[in-house]
């Protein structure tokens, strides 16, 4: 069921041009994500999830982040293995 609002808001934007549809539906797309996302994280359960997630990284290793070379060098033998 479409509100008489949306209808009109609907109506509206199909009047735009294209690259400026593709864009509202972008951002539309985006605050219907943001929302989904803010309501899952509402529930009890989940903050209960995220909060031992938390606690986990937390007790973990931390591993240095790799220097440049150390990046390059994985690439190279990713490149070597992936081609044999």
């Amino acid at each position: 069921m479409m509100t008489e609002r949306l209808k009109a808001f609907v109506d509206g934007a199909s009047q735009l041009p294209p690259d400026a549809q593709d864009k509202l539906v972008a951002q539309i797309e985006s605050a219907l994500d943001n929302a989904r996302w803010d309501a899952q994280m509402r529930s009890e359960h989940d903050l209960v999830v995220l909060r031992a997630l938390a606690d986990e990284a937390r007790r973990e290793p931390k591993l240095p982040f790799p220097t440049l070379e150390e990046m390059e060098r994985a690439d190279q033998a990713e490149r070597t293995f992936s081609h044999e």
